[in-house]
């Protein structure tokens, strides 16, 4: 063998030793299929309520080899997040809400135009508790929201197919426990009402092929919660940011920010505690600034009472979750690389709503600067005889 065959082999083989071991920290959006007897779990938000650029409103991912995806709430920013994981809008219908604070469902419009305009077939499936009164639960929300949005539907009828435009709800009674909301080809989401701000909200138990996966949502420790997350896999829940961080850095008053951090959210210490009890194979917190300055003291609140395997989540970490094994990595995506599109249903003509005379003679004659450009995609992409080749 030639010295330079030699160098090359060893270039060749160093290059793969060097894909092995990325690949155990890194996973490459789209590029691995799922194994039958798994889930993929993706954080594609675990921030606050206060805009974050690195950090989504909560969102988490699963996605299965026979049973679909399925996303549990929604938070603002989440769906920029979810596109990175090219994956077909017909294969991101199902959404699950814990509650309806905007950082758990603010990006509901990103998913629900952008799936419609990428080509999404179906309508939107959108899973969510009741109210503990009038005006206060899913129902409600999403009918609103839809009037809100009446404009922007009703501009893009005639342009896209209205069926996938539709949002069907599945409202249900938040103080069911162990309420099974969802069961399909071998997966069962179930709810139970999680302790939060007011009564209404929920967590869930993800089960399918023998794995579970808790998602708490907002919610203080409770016993709703321990009877509910015994023998999970993975325990998803909030640890919230330590009181002294949001008087020095937020500016709160210390009364304000102790009851913050420990009644209406979940202290790193009462985090530990819950988690001693539930003995998870994995425990994730989330719900904190993901910073240098914060998580080494939210680490060490949490270690104060459990010592288990524990993972503080941070937007695109994802979790490959087997029974012999839960794989941790981030995700990696190329920021070149489109959404992927789907498959569009035709659109009826007869809905659309026609523009006005008066905006119509206001367009300005374009038809000389575009006339090349016309024709080369003309040229490209109708046949000769196409019917459809005309000005418009």
């Amino acid at each position: 063998m030639t010295m330079m065959r030699k160098v090359l082999l060893g270039l060749i083989l160093l290059l793969l030793a060097l894909a092995i071991i990325y690949k155990q920290f890194y996973y490459f959006a789209g590029s691995e299929s799922l194994a039958e007897d798994e889930i993929r779990l993706t954080a594609c938000g675990t921030g606050m309520p206060a805009p974050n650029p690195f950090q989504a409103g909560t969102c988490w991912l699963i996605e299965t080899t026979d049973a679909g995806n399925f996303i549990f709430d929604l938070g603002t920013h989440s769906m920029g997040r979810i596109a990175t994981l090219a994956i077909e809008p017909d294969k991101l219908d199902k959404v699950f809400l814990t509650h309806l604070h905007s950082d758990h469902w603010g990006d509901l419009p990103s998913l629900w135009i952008g799936g419609w305009v990428m080509g999404r077939s179906v309508p939107l499936h959108v899973y969510g508790p009741s109210g503990d009164g009038p005006g206060l639960g899913t129902d409600y929300a999403i009918e609103h929201f839809l009037e809100a949005y009446r404009w922007d539907r009703m501009s893009r009828n005639g342009i896209l197919n209205p069926l996938p435009g539709e949002i069907i709800v599945h409202e249900f009674d938040h103080k069911i426990e162990g309420n099974v909301i969802y069961e399909q080809n071998g997966a069962k989401v179930l709810s139970f009402p999680a302790v939060h701000a007011i009564d209404g909200p929920v967590a869930y138990r993800f089960e399918y092929n023998g794995l579970s996966v808790v998602l708490t949502g907002d919610n203080f420790p409770n016993q709703f919660t321990l009877r509910n997350s015994q023998n999970a896999d993975v325990v998803i829940h909030e640890s919230f940011l330590n009181p002294e961080f949001m008087v020095d850095n937020f500016g709160l008053h210390p009364k304000v920010s102790l009851e913050v951090a420990t009644e209406v959210h979940t202290s790193p210490q009462a985090f530990g505690m819950l988690m001693s009890e539930l003995k998870p194979r994995r425990a994730v917190a989330f719900h904190f600034l993901n910073l240098p300055i914060t998580t080494g003291a939210i680490k060490d609140g949490i270690r104060e009472n459990y010592q288990g395997e524990l993972d503080l989540a941070d937007d695109m970490m994802m979790w490959n979750i087997s029974k012999n094994n839960i794989r941790v990595r981030q995700v990696l995506w190329n920021p070149f690389n489109p959404p992927k599109p789907g498959q569009p249903l035709p659109p009826n003509k007869d809905m659309t709503i026609p523009m006005s005379e008066r905006l119509i003679d206001s367009k300005l004659d374009v038809k000389e600067v575009e006339a090349k450009m016309k024709a080369l995609f003309h040229q490209k992409y109708f046949d000769e005889h196409d019917s459809e080749k005309d000005d418009h």
